[in-house]
């Protein structure tokens, strides 16, 4: 295990080892989903904070981890969030390709799991080997909204808190959603700004800058 630590969270990245097969039967749930981009919830005493649902961890053992990191959920309060990579066979390529998927721990338990639904992804992680977009973090992976972001290949992945865990707007690799599937750099300033520059569907080069819950985009 490798640590890098900033003076506002401690990001532990996983290295070594490759996954083995997913089993037919891997459970497959995902976190509870927003209909839409929305501001942050609005932050609670965390001695409120309500005990989410328990989920069969069944990816544990079988998919790689590569990261994890302790955040501050505005509704649940400190929440732990994991990622996670399965390779795809054969093995011996580089780099090695298969899918990546996400979960949230609550006091240890698991409660919410997502993954993309495609087998060529490069690894998951708030800095990730092989990954296009250049990453620059001031202080560290969350904006000041709460927001959470990684990348993986050329894609920008970015999680945004809910009042019962995180959403990830179909931003995972392979999904639907190929809002920075093509992404150039993704910055967080020392302002706690999000800002991600990425090539679209078209061809235009647009930067995305997070402000109340959604991006504002223009071309660049």
């Amino acid at each position: 295990m490798r640590s890098t630590t900033s003076n506002r969270m401690k990001i532990t990245l996983a290295s070594g080892g490759s996954a083995a097969l997913l089993a037919a039967s891997l459970f497959a749930g995902t976190p509870a989903m927003a209909a839409s981009p929305a501001a942050a919830p609005q932050a609670a005493d965390t001695q409120a904070a309500a005990e989410l649902p328990t989920f069969d961890d069944t990816w544990t053992g079988t998919w790689q981890e590569t990261s994890r990191q302790v955040v501050n959920h505005p509704v649940q309060g400190n929440l732990e969030i994991r990622t996670y990579f399965l390779d795809t066979p054969p093995v011996a390529t580089a780099p090695q390709t298969g899918a990546v998927g996400y979960a949230v721990y609550q006091d240890g338990r698991a409660v919410g799991f997502a993954q993309d639904n495609g087998s060529g992804s490069l690894p998951m992680a708030p800095t990730a080997m092989f990954s296009t977009p250049e990453v620059h973090y001031a202080n560290t992976n969350v904006d000041r909204e709460g927001n959470i972001y990684f990348v993986s290949g050329t894609s920008v992945i970015y999680l945004t808190p809910t009042d019962d865990g995180y959403n990830s707007h179909q931003t995972l690799p392979g999904s639907t959603n190929k809002l920075f599937a093509n992404a150039k750099s993704l910055t967080i300033d020392d302002q706690g700004i999000a800002t991600i520059v990425a090539t679209d569907a078209n061809g235009t080069v647009n930067s995305s800058t997070m402000k109340g819950g959604v991006f504002e985009t223009k071309a660049v």
